[in-house]
């Protein structure tokens, strides 16, 4: 018997993290899992922007493994992993052990990061998974559906070359469509007309 791999992605805002708590709490006993360097609501939960929170194992990335290995996995149907695309390739392996042991696993994370380009490990679980939703948020600016992050820095749009990862909220992403995400020095002839349309 194998456990079955479920997989939420989308830009930010758009459920992924509540999705996953909804779906964790289904089952009769569950542990869950996230990266120590997101600790923007709470260093004990998962936590989604809307406030629904479930309690969690904060521990660092390269410790996932053999966290995961040193597990008792009688009685735990579950295991959730938010903030997935912060994980190494670890994960992978840490997914498939679970699952070997009969257990169901859940992954949240973001899909592409705010270059539009694939996050972390989240490509490959999604090839693997059993079952995968692509959630959408709506765009900041025009209201459509939104598939990609926008990071904004002191008011302007993020540069290509910045560092992918910068853990934020609402002051530093906003969920845009296609026609209104925007990297500086690819799109920046757009970007005023952009911040007039959200004014």
């Amino acid at each position: 018997m194998r456990g079955k791999l479920k997989v939420y992605t989308g830009p930010m805002f758009a459920g992924k993290t509540s999705t996953m708590i909804q779906e964790l709490e289904k089952y009769d006993e569950f542990v869950a899992f996230k990266p120590n360097m997101d600790n923007r609501y709470s260093e004990e939960k998962i936590v989604s922007h809307d406030g629904n929170g479930i309690q969690a194992n904060s521990i660092p990335t390269d410790e996932l493994i053999h966290i995961i290995k040193s597990l008792e996995y009688d009685g735990i149907s579950a295991v959730g992993f938010d903030e997935a695309q912060f994980f190494d390739d670890s994960l992978i392996d840490a997914v498939d052990h679970v699952l070997e042991c009969d257990t169901d696993v859940l992954v949240s994370g973001l899909d592409l990061d705010f270059r539009r380009e694939n996050f972390g490990c989240m490509y490959e679980l999604i090839k693997k998974s059993d079952e995968y939703e692509k959630l959408l948020a709506k765009c900041e600016v025009c209201g459509s559906n939104a598939e990609y992050t926008q990071r904004i820095i002191d008011g302007e749009p993020a540069s290509y070359d910045d560092p992918v990862v910068l853990i934020g909220a609402e002051e530093e992403y906003e969920p845009r469509c296609d026609n209104h995400h925007v990297l500086s020095g690819e799109m920046d002839s757009n970007y005023e007309d952009i911040l007039s349309d959200i004014g």
